[in-house]
């Protein structure tokens, strides 16, 4: 009977826990059970950069540990069929203050400067507001246990997700590996950070990046050191490996700015305000040599992770209405934008005011 009753309580364990586990693309699956057969045979995996996704070879980034295998939280992006590729620039919407990285600290940066560019953008802060959003560098290093200063990491910002980030101020870089402070306070917590996939799970095109910059915002993404040259506009990124993190600050067209008939990616790198075009420090890259096609290969971009904050993305102001209430009758001129009008709205909402419709 005892033996019975252990094994009906097992039985309900594994359902808990099989339930419990998060949903893993088959291909991702296939690859976790693959890399661990070769560990266990072979004592290494014999193919760290790559996965198989649909039987097809995909790049993932800088190790087998990545959480493209452990977190298996992804997006899929399900580009409707009448969208048009257009511009977006978060240079324009977010304060991105550059600190140039030292030893291999890049993996942490791109956490940082992707938290910047995620909020500030929600908001609207540039460069000169005092309320703009810098995050913290160090926190990353010390606390997200994804990397080390002097050795290199991967992607981290599923720390930010759990945690928030401290500010620069109050956690200053160091670049180097230090104990994690508790005495700072940390805010602003990602809803979530999923790496992005293309629809069906593979690696995402130019048109499923684009996209995702206007539906879910700025990213973080591991690529090639050596593609990215010297900054500027670059227009043939092809070449190097995975090496490098970075922020993904947006897309531009090309012959806008006397360049090739093609879109290019924004970031502002940590290699420092020297570098780049402008504003300083950030860089543009052609992506693909087919505009709207594959960057499969190209490996300017081989791992990709969004920063969702579940805040809509900045509309410029201003926001112009007129509240009306019991007694009172006020008119709002918003010039920070939909957000912080729409924080103003709802307050005056729950104080017994009303909208007056507009004539």
């Amino acid at each position: 009977m005892k033996r019975y009753l252990y094994i009906a309580i097992l039985s309900c364990f594994i359902n808990i826990a099989i339930n419990a586990a998060p949903e893993i693309h088959p291909g991702m699956l296939e690859t976790i059970q693959k890399n661990e057969s070769d560990i266990r045979t072979a004592g290494f995996i014999k193919n760290p950069n790559q996965i198989l996704v649909d039987g097809k070879l995909q790049w993932t980034g800088f190790n087998p540990t990545s959480q493209i295998y452990v977190g298996a939280d992804y997006i899929e992006v399900d580009v409707p069929e009448d969208w048009e590729m257009k511009e977006i620039d978060y240079s324009v919407i977010s304060h991105v203050p550059i600190i140039r990285q030292r030893d291999s600290s890049c993996w942490a940066q791109s956490c940082r400067t992707g938290m910047n560019m995620a909020w500030n953008s929600r908001f609207g802060f540039i460069k000169g507001m005092l309320e703009a959003f810098d995050f913290s560098v160090q926190d990353v290093i010390d606390c997200s246990n994804y990397g080390s200063a002097r050795s290199g990491g991967q992607l981290s910002c599923g720390y930010a997700a759990k945690n928030g980030l401290a500010s620069s101020v109050a956690y200053q870089y160091t670049a180097r590996d230090g104990k994690c402070r508790s005495d700072v306070e940390r805010t602003h917590k990602l809803e979530r950070a999923p790496m992005l996939r293309g629809k069906g799970g593979g690696f995402p095109n130019e048109r499923e990046i684009n996209y995702a910059y206007h539906v879910l915002g700025p990213m973080a993404f591991c690529g090639s050191a050596s593609a990215m040259k010297s900054g500027g506009w670059v227009e043939n990124p092809g070449g190097g490996g995975t090496n490098h993190c970075y922020g993904g600050g947006g897309m531009r067209w090309g012959p806008n700015y006397g360049k090739a008939a093609a879109w290019f990616h924004g970031t502002p790198n940590s290699w420092g305000e020297d570098w780049g075009a402008a504003p300083a420090g950030w860089g543009w890259y052609k992506f693909t040599s087919t505009p709207g096609g594959s960057i499969k290969g190209q490996r300017i971009a081989t791992e990709i992770q969004v920063m969702v904050t579940g805040l809509p993305l900045y509309e410029p102001g201003p926001k112009k209405f007129t509240m009306v209430g019991p007694k009172s009758r006020v008119n709002i001129n918003m010039t920070q934008g939909k957000y912080k009008a729409d924080k103003v709205k709802k307050a005056l909402l729950r104080a017994g005011f009303k909208e007056e419709a507009s004539k």
